[in-house]
Protein backbone atom coordinates (compact mmCIF):
# COMPACT_ATOMS: atom_id res chain seq x y z
CA UNK A 1 0.00 0.00 0.00
CA UNK A 2 1.66 3.47 -1.34
CA UNK A 3 1.98 5.75 1.48
CA UNK A 4 -0.34 8.68 1.74
CA UNK A 5 0.53 12.25 0.22
CA UNK A 6 1.12 14.71 2.89
CA UNK A 7 -0.19 17.82 0.67
CA UNK A 8 -3.62 15.93 0.38
CA UNK A 9 -3.53 14.14 3.76
CA UNK A 10 -3.22 16.56 6.94
CA UNK A 11 -2.97 13.50 9.14
CA UNK A 12 0.12 12.09 7.05
CA UNK A 13 3.04 11.95 8.76
CA UNK A 14 6.03 14.29 7.22
CA UNK A 15 8.07 12.81 4.40
CA UNK A 16 11.08 11.37 4.75
CA UNK A 17 14.24 13.99 3.78
CA UNK A 18 15.10 11.22 1.21
CA UNK A 19 11.33 11.32 -0.37
CA UNK A 20 11.75 14.94 -0.86
CA UNK A 21 15.00 14.70 -2.79
CA UNK A 22 13.27 13.72 -5.69
CA UNK A 23 9.47 14.78 -7.97
CA UNK A 24 7.45 12.25 -9.07
CA UNK A 25 9.44 12.25 -12.50
CA UNK A 26 12.41 10.94 -11.60
CA UNK A 27 14.07 14.73 -11.79
CA UNK A 28 15.82 15.45 -8.72
CA UNK A 29 14.99 19.16 -6.96
CA UNK A 30 16.88 21.75 -7.12
CA UNK A 31 19.66 22.74 -4.84
CA UNK A 32 20.87 26.49 -4.25
CA UNK A 33 22.87 26.27 -1.58
CA UNK A 34 25.83 26.27 -3.86
CA UNK A 35 24.32 29.46 -4.99
CA UNK A 36 24.38 31.46 -1.69
CA UNK A 37 26.18 35.05 -1.76
CA UNK A 38 26.02 38.04 0.42
CA UNK A 39 24.18 40.87 -1.09
CA UNK A 40 25.73 43.52 1.24
CA UNK A 41 29.26 42.03 -1.01
CA UNK A 42 27.42 42.29 -4.12
CA UNK A 43 26.07 45.72 -2.91
CA UNK A 44 30.00 46.69 -2.32
CA UNK A 45 31.36 44.82 -5.81
CA UNK A 46 28.90 47.16 -7.65
CA UNK A 47 29.86 50.35 -5.91
CA UNK A 48 33.50 49.62 -6.09
CA UNK A 49 33.32 48.02 -9.77
CA UNK A 50 31.42 51.65 -10.77
CA UNK A 51 28.04 49.18 -11.40
CA UNK A 52 29.91 46.97 -13.81
CA UNK A 53 29.75 43.62 -11.17
CA UNK A 54 26.06 43.38 -11.92
CA UNK A 55 26.98 41.97 -15.64
CA UNK A 56 29.40 39.76 -14.21
CA UNK A 57 27.02 38.64 -11.73
CA UNK A 58 24.41 37.42 -14.67
CA UNK A 59 27.50 35.70 -16.51
CA UNK A 60 28.60 33.94 -13.35
CA UNK A 61 24.92 32.85 -12.64
CA UNK A 62 24.08 31.81 -16.21
CA UNK A 63 25.24 28.08 -16.23
CA UNK A 64 23.30 27.47 -12.42
CA UNK A 65 19.97 29.59 -14.09
CA UNK A 66 19.98 27.44 -17.76
CA UNK A 67 20.35 23.57 -15.49
CA UNK A 68 17.13 24.84 -13.97
CA UNK A 69 14.12 23.09 -15.16
CA UNK A 70 12.23 26.24 -16.65
CA UNK A 71 10.38 26.75 -20.27
CA UNK A 72 13.18 29.44 -21.12
CA UNK A 73 17.41 30.06 -20.50
CA UNK A 74 19.41 32.41 -19.93
CA UNK A 75 21.17 31.76 -22.66
CA UNK A 76 23.63 34.62 -24.29
CA UNK A 77 21.86 37.68 -22.46
CA UNK A 78 24.44 37.97 -20.27
CA UNK A 79 26.97 37.90 -23.15
CA UNK A 80 24.44 40.16 -24.71
CA UNK A 81 24.86 42.85 -21.63
CA UNK A 82 28.79 42.54 -21.24
CA UNK A 83 28.63 43.55 -24.89
CA UNK A 84 26.56 46.06 -24.78
CA UNK A 85 28.03 47.50 -21.82
CA UNK A 86 31.89 47.45 -23.30
CA UNK A 87 29.96 49.34 -26.37
CA UNK A 88 28.48 52.07 -24.21
CA UNK A 89 32.01 52.99 -22.44
CA UNK A 90 33.85 52.04 -25.82
CA UNK A 91 31.23 55.25 -26.85
CA UNK A 92 31.78 57.19 -24.03
CA UNK A 93 35.48 57.27 -23.71
CA UNK A 94 35.88 57.97 -27.66
CA UNK A 95 33.97 60.87 -27.59
CA UNK A 96 31.11 60.26 -29.43
CA UNK A 97 28.16 63.03 -29.45
CA UNK A 98 26.04 62.92 -26.22
CA UNK A 99 23.39 61.53 -28.13
CA UNK A 100 24.97 57.92 -29.13
CA UNK A 101 26.25 58.02 -24.98
CA UNK A 102 23.13 58.21 -23.97
CA UNK A 103 21.46 55.56 -26.44
CA UNK A 104 24.07 53.19 -25.60
CA UNK A 105 23.67 53.46 -21.93
CA UNK A 106 19.52 53.06 -22.72
CA UNK A 107 20.32 49.90 -24.73
CA UNK A 108 22.38 48.70 -21.89
CA UNK A 109 20.13 49.68 -19.11
CA UNK A 110 17.49 47.45 -21.16
CA UNK A 111 19.19 44.46 -21.66
CA UNK A 112 19.77 44.84 -17.95
CA UNK A 113 16.03 44.67 -17.28
CA UNK A 114 15.44 42.37 -19.38
CA UNK A 115 18.15 39.72 -18.23
CA UNK A 116 17.00 40.15 -14.55
CA UNK A 117 13.01 39.31 -15.63
CA UNK A 118 14.29 36.79 -17.18
CA UNK A 119 15.70 35.61 -14.70
CA UNK A 120 12.71 36.24 -12.11
CA UNK A 121 10.91 34.00 -15.14
CA UNK A 122 13.14 31.45 -14.73
CA UNK A 123 13.27 31.34 -10.58
CA UNK A 124 9.10 31.63 -10.81
CA UNK A 125 9.31 28.17 -12.78
CA UNK A 126 11.61 26.03 -10.91
CA UNK A 127 10.30 27.52 -7.84
CA UNK A 128 6.55 26.08 -9.16
CA UNK A 129 8.30 22.56 -9.92
CA UNK A 130 9.80 22.14 -6.81
CA UNK A 131 7.36 23.23 -4.40
CA UNK A 132 8.71 26.07 -2.68
CA UNK A 133 6.75 28.74 -1.47
CA UNK A 134 9.01 31.51 -2.62
CA UNK A 135 7.04 34.75 -4.41
CA UNK A 136 9.52 36.88 -6.75
CA UNK A 137 8.33 40.85 -6.92
CA UNK A 138 8.28 42.28 -10.06
CA UNK A 139 9.09 45.49 -8.66
CA UNK A 140 11.68 44.12 -6.30
CA UNK A 141 13.27 42.88 -9.66
CA UNK A 142 13.08 46.57 -11.56
CA UNK A 143 14.17 48.35 -8.69
CA UNK A 144 16.91 46.18 -7.46
CA UNK A 145 17.85 44.00 -10.33
CA UNK A 146 20.71 41.64 -9.43
CA UNK A 147 20.62 42.34 -5.56
CA UNK A 148 16.84 41.43 -5.40
CA UNK A 149 17.93 37.82 -7.07
CA UNK A 150 20.75 37.19 -5.43
CA UNK A 151 18.50 37.63 -2.33
CA UNK A 152 15.41 35.11 -3.46
CA UNK A 153 18.47 32.70 -4.69
CA UNK A 154 19.53 32.96 -0.97
CA UNK A 155 16.22 32.57 0.33
CA UNK A 156 15.53 29.75 -1.51
CA UNK A 157 19.04 27.79 -0.59
CA UNK A 158 17.08 28.74 3.16
CA UNK A 159 13.67 26.91 1.96
CA UNK A 160 13.84 23.08 1.37
CA UNK A 161 12.17 21.91 -2.12
CA UNK A 162 9.44 19.41 -1.98
CA UNK A 163 8.29 16.68 -4.71
CA UNK A 164 4.77 17.83 -6.02
CA UNK A 165 2.32 15.18 -6.48
CA UNK A 166 1.54 14.75 -10.24
CA UNK A 167 -1.00 16.88 -11.60
CA UNK A 168 -4.06 14.72 -13.44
Amino acid sequence: MPSPDPLSNPYAPPASPLALAGTQDGSSVSSYEGERRSVVLLILLSVVTLGIYPVVWYVRRAPFLDSLSADKKVGGLPWAAVLLLVVSFAVAFGRAGEGIVRLTQLASGIMNLVLAFRVAHILRSDFARTGRLIGVSGAGVFFFGCLYLQHVINEAASTPGRALPPRD
